[in-house]
């Protein structure tokens, strides 16, 4: 897989070389992305030069780095050194790995069918491909799933600053910032091998069925991770965490509007300084928070309305009892069959554990899938052989076993983001 990785790399290098160089950049300053990345997404159009050199000594190469156990500011160290930002770039992976899955598969796929986003987390790939794509997409994750922070990307236009990008947008800025955004479809399910194995009766996977969403609802999402719960006691995730993000997301639409209004009052009573500010500056920065902070309502510690003990029992059990008839509803058998029977493609954006399955699931039912592997899990997986015999301990060893399932039509590429980049498919195409 690693030569079909090179080979494939070299026909795109070709393929290059043929167009027509008609760049006619403006100004003497090299282009930024071309230095970083080796590639610019804006090619002829981008206003920046393009020395020659830059694409021969691109940063980004197809060889992949083995990080098993090792930290985040380890990994940031290998690729930009020592003293350096110690910071993965990967914030808007969903958004690269959505323009791929365009690029390699085209729009009809996902509009003649369903995708199915296998545990998609908080939802935000799924998200993008709802909200900008115009696709319809089902999460498949026990987990609940936390959109707040890219619905207000949306509504400020964060997702079209790249003029580049817009081109995999069937909608403009200004056409989200009216929207109403639609959450995509959500099945709170651990994603089982029982959901599509033809030698199981009816009856066999209802029952396997049950246990699942037992399972399911037995769990919840922390800052720690997975976490076992009682049924009915939700946890949500860090909210320190999604606090911390929304308050920057409104730092960031305040300063927008500061700047609108900036370049509106020029000529104002305030100074000039204070109204023409474009920087992030420390003074800007410190008065939105505090505006921010003030605008929070405090929560009020009210003391319990007493009850007796047969009363809280009583509503216990009926609140136990509707959250049943709900789960029995929003996780029901039929609509897992519907979900599965009418999926045309399936994708995982690290989904753990799941990558085995995402594969076993597609090879069974001839459906193209494309998965972006993460962590091993290789005390949860004892049993992973490679086919030379040896065991799946590291992440070059998790590529090559998801390969290995159909080594004549799955493929790899690589991603335009740091850390687990690696992406496995299988495109229909290439079966003769």
């Amino acid at each position: 897989w690693k030569e079909q990785m090179e080979s494939d790399k070299q026909k795109q290098e070709q393929e290059q070389e043929q167009e027509p160089q008609e760049h006619k950049p403006t100004t003497d300053i090299v282009c930024k992305h071309l230095v970083r990345k080796g590639m610019c997404y804006y090619g002829n159009k981008c206003k920046y030069i393009h020395p020659p050199e830059y694409f021969t000594q691109a940063p980004q190469t197809l060889e992949i780095v083995d990080n098993t156990g090792k930290s985040n500011s380890e990994m940031a160290k290998q690729t930009r050194g020592v003293g350096k930002r110690n910071k993965i770039r990967n914030s808007f992976k969903c958004g690269t790995f959505r323009r791929w899955l365009i690029d390699t598969y085209g729009w009809e796929l996902f509009k003649s069918k369903g995708v199915l986003d296998v545990a998609g987390g908080k939802g935000e790939m799924s998200f993008e491909l709802v909200n900008l794509s115009g696709f319809s997409c089902t999460v498949v994750d026990p987990r609940p799933m936390s959109l707040a922070h890219v619905q207000k990307r949306l509504k400020l236009g964060f997702y079209f600053r790249n003029e580049a990008f817009n081109k995999y947008n069937t909608i403009n800025k200004e056409e989200a910032a009216i929207a109403v955004p639609q959450d995509p479809n959500h099945l709170r399910l651990f994603f089982e091998p029982y959901m599509w194995d033809k030698s199981l009766s009816e009856s066999e996977k209802i029952i396997l069925h049950k246990e699942n969403i037992r399972k399911s609802r037995a769990i919840a999402w922390t800052d720690k991770g997975l976490t076992k719960t009682a049924p009915g006691q939700e946890l949500p995730y860090s909210i320190k965490k999604d606090f911390e993000k929304e308050k920057r997301m409104e730092i960031l639409a305040r300063r927008q509007q500061n700047k609108e209004a900036a370049r509106e009052r020029r000529f104002a009573e305030k100074p000039p300084q204070q109204d023409e500010c474009e920087d992030e500056c420390e003074d800007c920065t410190w008065e939105m928070w505090n505006t921010i902070e003030e605008t929070i309502v405090p929560e009020t510690n009210s003391p319990p309305t007493p009850t007796t003990e047969s009363t809280t029992n009583e509503q216990t059990q009926n609140e136990a009892q509707e959250e049943e008839e709900e789960d029995t509803e929003d996780r029901s058998w039929e609509r897992v069959k519907s979900v599965v029977e009418n999926c045309g493609i399936v994708i995982g954006m690290h989904p753990d554990q799941a990558a085995g399955a995402i594969v076993d699931f597609a090879l069974a039912n001839g459906i193209p899938f494309a998965i972006t592997p993460c962590c091993v899990y290789s005390e949860e997986f004892t049993k992973r052989r490679l086919k030379n015999g040896g065991r799946v301990t590291s992440y070059s060893d998790l590529i090559q076993f998801l390969v290995e399932k159909d080594e004549e039509h799955i493929r790899v590429d690589k991603l335009d983001f740091e850390g687990k980049n690696v992406v496995v498919y299988w495109d229909p195409k290439t079966v003769q």
